[in-house]
């Protein structure tokens, strides 16, 4: 699971970067890690994704969230075999 949520994180400041900060100097700035707990247990150290300019923000939780609720009902919809 922190693979993939991970991945969505990528493609989402890539997006972001590419279509709403088309033409600015903003860019990636590395990652900060974060755990996240869910109703499977604790994801430790997942890497989320920043810009420069401190713009970017996942949709996959809010900042400085630190459980969740819809999250595991969405990716078992996009990954129904997938051991959670």
């Amino acid at each position: 699971m922190k693979e993939k949520l991970e991945l969505i994180m990528r493609e989402e400041i890539k997006h972001f970067l590419e279509i709403e900060q088309a033409g600015t100097p903003n860019r990636r700035n590395g990652c900060y890690q974060r755990n996240l707990d869910t109703q499977y247990g604790r994801i430790e150290g997942l890497l989320a994704s920043r810009d420069r300019n401190g713009e970017f923000q996942t949709q996959l939780f809010a900042p400085y969230q630190r459980h969740t609720g819809w999250l595991e009902e969405a990716f078992k919809a996009v990954y129904p075999k997938a051991d959670v």
